[in-house]
């Protein structure tokens, strides 16, 4: 989802499963979004500004050539 929106990070799914149960009671509509290492829910306020709470990003261990593939790429698009 690409959109301009604030998003807030929580410990985990449960505390994310607690404020969708909350935003709901509230009359918030719930959009869900699967990110892979993260799970993010969306609603839009009552000013129409978008919000998501999602769950923090997994530690992923750096790729060893990183800076290796990233210098090829830039070589290439240049």
């Amino acid at each position: 989802m690409d959109l301009p929106h604030f998003a807030l990070t929580t410990t985990g799914k449960t505390q994310l499963a607690a404020w969708e149960r909350k935003l709901q009671a509230a009359g918030f509509e719930i959009r869900h979004e699967d990110h892979g290492d993260q799970q993010s829910i969306y609603f839009d306020d009552r000013s129409g500004l978008t919000w998501e709470i999602t769950t923090a990003r997994k530690e992923v261990a750096a790729e060893p050539d990183a800076r290796a593939t990233v210098d090829e790429w830039i070589a290439r698009h240049r």
